[in-house]
């Protein structure tokens, strides 16, 4: 995320976190960008607080976890007449979790009602002892979210990628590749 000085970030997640003090905080002061801050009370209280303020201030960055995806799903199933114009949200990040394909997909396309561009939703990963996040999915109009069903029993070693049918498979999110300057290792 690379965000430009006229750009609007919206961040609820407190300042004892890394998260928010290097991806959310400092960064966007470095380039100059409106931040809008919000109570995490707020938000957890009714998640599409989250979006009323997307919509409201024209915001263009934000994040939150897998969950509040899933709750946004829920929610406009009970409240489905919102009034939003998301079509100004370029990037939301989703991490500090596993990437629910279910919620992330189905987010994507209740969304779009509200005009989400459907690359907005880009899980990522990071650590808080790597200073927050170290990759970022890039998603493109042919793959906007990319997941990888895999055979349970390969996990422990060499990966075996299977179809939908198989029944014992994980499906795991692309989080996308390592920022410049950082290698990872898996073992």
């Amino acid at each position: 995320m690379l965000p430009l000085p006229e750009e609007i970030i919206v961040n609820w997640l407190p300042f004892d976190h890394i998260g928010s003090i290097s991806d959310w905080h400092i960064r966007c002061l470095e380039l100059g960008c409106k931040q809008i801050y919000a109570p995490k009370e707020y938000i957890l209280g009714r998640v599409l607080n989250w979006l009323d303020l997307i919509n409201k201030y024209r915001v263009t960055h934000s994040w939150a976890p897998n969950f509040a995806y899933a709750l946004i799903n829920d929610l406009l199933e009970k409240e489905p007449n919102q009034t939003w114009n998301l079509s100004c949200i370029q990037f939301l990040l989703t991490a500090g979790e596993a990437v629910s394909s279910q919620a992330a997909e189905e987010c994507l396309e209740k969304m779009a009602t509200y005009g989400l561009s459907q690359t907005a939703i880009r899980p990522a990963f990071g650590m808080a002892e790597m200073g927050s996040g170290i990759t970022y999915y890039q998603p493109t109009s042919g793959a906007t979210l990319t997941f990888h069903r895999v055979d349970k029993s390969s996990l422990g070693g060499t990966i075996k990628r299977v179809g939908a049918e198989y029944p014992n498979s994980d499906i795991f999110a692309d989080l996308g590749p390592v920022i410049p300057g950082v290698t990872i290792r898996i073992f």
